[in-house]
């Protein structure tokens, strides 16, 4: 510490710490960059012990209130001598700077924060109101805590923090980056400081001055940095008022400007002491400085108004860029003749910011897959398709945003507005390139807010996911581990937004996400938040909620995800079902553990709905080795990875599964396509591939999905993502800070819009019965047989159904049945009957009962199917036995002599069997032929052979042409007459 050390006596050296009340501030430096200093003097005649006072400087940062400590905390020690002074400074300021004190993150404040000096717990002087949040910075005419060096010229004490803050009653101010007062007290420049150069002569307006393209330059700063120049050039836009910029945009004469494409022609003067209006033509002289990335003149000792109503050309840009690097329009009047895109900046309604784009820019994962060459090109391509605008103030939650004042929730700004032709002069901020609007913006298409989703099918069932954003029974008063409302005012405003967002949604099931895990008593989040829906909902329309058994809580995490869900329209099916296997056990502490249930609906069919939420990207997974990978996808995509894998994994097999909730993953990164490859989609995203729930550095991703097993997706009617939420200004939702009265009012209404940050996913499924496949479970047929086994659709038509079949032999095989495959299919709507054909074939052995199954799986559809085989009986054919002539008619020759005519016993059994013969003329008489009129024929119990009539044929060596004589069979016994009962023997003649 840089401080001369002098003795107070000894035995009066506390009565010095106490009695002396004249250690103020005495120089404040708030520059450019991290050039911030604070000098505190001891303007007494004694010499001050600072220890034994216990004196310190404390720093309370945008508004922190006294009572809840300061921000930052610099003990003073040493004795400070009479009339010395002390100097802390920022240690990333420029080297001028951190020669004149010591380092201190005491200096870590803007124009905005506040700064005490206490003795003890005394406030003995101060610089800006502690608790009050001034906008920007505090400032009186031309006097303020921002972009100055302030030397105080009044020593009277300030200590009384319940005044406002005025600082031009004891502080007069400097140019930014003065430094040449630090280390002595008073308004003059301390020994061996340079007084600055009293500069230039303004001159006459239209003499030479220096262009502004020549004080921009090509480079990444002013060749003339440090140096004063001569401008003269006409004002584009002026914010120079209360909590604006502190200053006005100029723009050099067209006939001025030069071709070079890669000099700008604008130039930002940081000056508030002389009031300038559009279109002046000004000659000014000012010390050209980088300030943020951005050249400016600062530091203006003379300005001359030259002419007024000059007209300037703004220059025309076009999205997308080419280059990220706009520097060369830095400063100049621009226009996009295009109507873009709007996306709200998360601090829209705080700093009045916001983005545009041509066209909705989208997460690069959400589209493509993570670290592919096309996530890549359309992450360049976001980097080039967007320009910020901002509304050319400085002060934080203004009454009004200036591009668009009538702003409040009955007359919303959301993002994807189509905004037309704006313009201003730009400027890069905070790292990005953005237009100061300077008038209302030309909305031509407002987006306009979404009605809740519905179905064109009245009996769909409904299942929605809902982060409630950090619903918390429990107020967070600080010093907690409670994260939701504020206030009994801010839970309240919650609990009405939350309320009509669910009413409004008119789900049967709702998944919920960020709720506090507090259990299910009278007091818990889950039975408030029920309660007070329930309070404005028939009876009928009631919901109850799903716990565990035990009704204790859902893991260890402060948050839980929960379940509700109307009676009157599903019931439960057994017990809720935790899952807490890793990854979702305390051990890995890195997911929320997911709740499912099975429910049964009124035509009898179940669906079995689980909530999830995964662990966030922004979350700490180094100490389980998945950290980010700079692929896209965040922290701890392996653990989301794994809990995707391990929830697919513990619902395999289960019909109707539907996982919902806040996954933490875009749609093409893993975790999303692990759920695909197990066959689970994300139904929102499938129906509408344009589909969004969440922003997140203005770029739209689906982070909140609804994703169904294969056989549930065929009852889909339709899939939404209700955009009530994520298009919304965050200004609209529950809290207070950061609001005035009047915002808290106009910015506030007990509507569902911005009742989170998420957008709900709502799922409508057609749960009518697809009804049952009934059949026969046994078949009978005979071998030889083709005959038909009838399958039916009952009690039910939803869907279509296809249902594949396989005959299988069993102790029958290929040589007995056809052994076959096929399908049926029934088409939504379709309850009529089909048959399959069963085809045997007949081998004439008797083999006894021979089987083959059908056995059936259902391949598309829901049915239901009791049984899944049919058992096929196949019988032997069982025939009478019956005696048969082996031909109708032979012929022989009459020298054939003896002939043989064979009978055969077809079937023949145990029993014996006889027939007779007869053999009668015909032609040919008993000359031609002999034998006997009768003949017996006999068959003994089990003979099967083949009996003969015996024949003799005589030659009569005569020429008589053709002769025969015929054979009957007659009076059979023990079988019947068969197919050939007789038969024509005809004697060709030889002579």
């Amino acid at each position: 510490m840089d401080v001369k050390l002098l003795s107070c006596v000894s035995l009066v050296a506390l009565f010095c710490a106490q009695a002396n009340s004249n250690l103020l501030f005495t120089e404040y430096v708030e520059g450019s960059g991290n050039n911030k200093a604070i000098e505190v003097s001891n303007l007494s005649d004694d010499d001050i012990d600072l220890s034994a006072g216990s004196y310190s400087i404390r720093l309370y940062a945008n508004g922190r209130p006294l009572a809840d400590g300061p921000t930052n905390t610099q003990n003073l020690s040493g004795i400070l001598a009479s009339g010395s002074s002390i100097v802390f400074v920022n240690s990333s300021s420029v080297e001028e700077l951190r020669m004149l004190g010591d380092s201190s993150n005491i200096t870590f404040f803007n124009g905005d924060d506040a700064l005490g000096l206490f003795m003890g717990e005394t406030l003995v002087d101060r610089i800006g109101q502690i608790g009050l949040d001034p906008g920007s910075k505090w400032q009186t005419g031309d006097v303020t805590t921002q972009n100055q060096s302030l030397r105080r010229f009044d020593t009277s004490v300030d200590s009384n923090n319940n005044l406002s803050f005025d600082p031009s009653l004891k502080w007069q101010a400097f140019a930014i980056d003065s430094f040449a007062g630090l280390g002595c007290s008073g308004i003059d420049i301390c020994e061996g400081g340079i007084d600055p150069d009293p500069g230039l002569e303004i001159g006459a307006c239209y003499e030479p001055a220096t262009l502004i393209h020549d004080i921009q330059g090509s480079g990444s700063e002013s060749p003339f940095t440090g140096q004063q120049h001569i401008v003269e050039a006409v004002v584009t836009a002026s914010l120079q008022g209360d909590s604006q910029l502190s200053g006005f945009f100029i723009q050099e004469d067209d006939a001025q400007q030069d071709s070079d494409t890669m000099t700008s022609e604008g130039l930002f003067v940081y000056d508030t002491q002389y009031s300038v209006e559009v279109g002046d033509h000004v000659r000014v002289v000012g010390t050209v400085a980088e300030y943020y990335g951005n050249t400016q003149l600062s530091d203006v000792s003379a300005l001359s108004i030259c002419g007024e109503n000059t007209s300037f050309t703004a220059q025309a840009i076009t999205l997308p860029f080419s280059s990220t690097d706009l520097s060369y329009l830095d400063g100049m009047y621009v226009v996009l003749p295009q109507s873009l895109h709007l996306t709200l900046d998360y601090n829209f309604n705080r700093y009045g910011t916001a983005s545009l784009s041509n066209g909705k820019r989208y997460t690069p994962t959400e589209v493509h897959t993570p670290n592919s060459a096309e996530a890549i090109n359309l992450g360049l391509e976001n980097s080039l398709n967007v320009i910020g605008i901002d509304d050319g103030s400085t002060a934080q939650n203004p009454e009004l945003i200036a591009f668009y004042p009538e702003f409040e929730m009955a007359i919303p700004l959301r993002s994807g507005a189509i905004i037309a032709n704006v313009e201003g002069p730009l400027q890069l901020s905070f790292g990005e390139y953005r237009i100061q609007v300077t008038q209302a913006l030309n909305v031509i298409e407002g987006n306009q807010r979404p009605d809740a989703p519905s179905s064109e099918l009245d009996s769909a069932l409904s299942v929605a996911s809902f982060n409630v954003l950090n619903y918390f029974s429990d107020i967070d008063t600080g010093g907690t581990s409670f994260r939701g409302a504020d206030s009994e005012l801010e839970l309240e405003r919650q609990k009405a937004k939350l309320v009509s967002a669910l009413i409004e949604l008119n789900a049967d099931i709702v998944g919920l996400m960020e709720i506090q895990n507090n259990g299910f008593g009278p007091n818990s989040a889950i039975l408030r938040l029920l309660d007070a829906l329930n309070s404005q909902l028939d009876a009928q329309q009631h919901y109850t909620f799903i716990g565990p058994d035990d009704l204790g809580l859902i893991g260890d995490d402060a948050i839980a995800v929960g379940m509700i869900y109307r009676p009157s329209r599903v019931s439960k099916d057994g017990s809720a079902q935790l899952l807490t296997t890793p990854p979702f056990d305390p051990d890995t502490a890195k997911h929320r553990v997911p709740l499912g249930q099975r429910f049964v609906s009124s035509s009898g069919e179940t669906i079995t709905v689980v909530v999830n939420h995964f662990k966030s990207k922004g979350s700490s997974c180094e100490s389980i080795g998945d950290p980010n990978n700079n692929d896209g996808q965040g922290n701890c995509n392996g653990q989301r990875v794994l809990a995707a894998q391990t929830l697919s994994q513990a619902y395999a097999g289960q019909e109707n599964v539907l996982f919902i909730g806040d996954f933490n993953a875009y749609s093409s990164e893993d975790p999303i396509q692990s759920f695909a490859q197990a066959g689970y989609l994300s139904l929102a995203k499938q129906l509408d591939a344009q589909s969004y729930s969440y922003y997140f550095d203005e770029l739209a991703g689906s982070l909140d999905h609804a994703l169904a097993s294969s056989d549930l997706q065929a009852r889909v009617v339709n899939a939404h993502v209700w955009n009530s939420n994520s298009d919304e200004p965050r200004a609209f939702d529950y809290n207070t800070e950061f609001k005035s009265e009047l915002q808290q009012q106009i910015y506030y209404d007990t509507s569902a819009y911005r009742a989170s940050d998420h957008d709900a996913v709502v799922v409508y499924l057609n749960m009518e019965s697809a009804g049952s496949i009934e059949f026969s479970p046994s078949f009978d047929i005979q071998e030889g047989e083709t005959n038909h086994i009838t399958v039916n659709r009952s009690q039910g038509s939803y869907g279509r159904v296809e249902l594949a079949y396989s005959i299988e032999g069993q102790s029958a095989d290929a040589q007995d049945i056809r052994l076959d495959v096929g399908t049926l299919v029934w088409e939504n709507g379709d309850n009529s009957s089909q048959q399959i054909a069963i085809s045997t074939f007949a081998d004439h052995i008797i083999e006894g009962l021979e089987q083959a199954q059908i056995v059936f799986q259902v391949v598309e559809g829901s049915p239901e199917l009791t049984i899944d085989s049919i058992q096929i009986n196949i019988h032997d054919v069982v025939m009478e036995p019956s005696l048969s002539l082996e031909q109708a008619e032979y012929r022989v020759d009459e020298s054939q002599g003896l002939i043989a005519i064979p009978v055969n016993l077809i079937n023949g059994s145990a029993k014996s069997a006889s027939v007779f013969a007869l053999v009668l003329p015909r032609s040919a008489s008993w000359r031609d032929y002999k034998a006997r009129f009768f003949q017996r024929l006999k068959w003994t119990g089990g003979d099967t052979q083949t009996k003969y009539i015996n024949i003799k044929i005589n030659d009569d060596r005569r020429s008589e042409g053709d002769e025969h004589f015929k054979v009957m069979l007659l009076w059979s016994k023990g079988a019947q007459i068969g197919e050939i009962s007789h038969s024509i023997v005809h004697i060709i003649d030889n002579d």
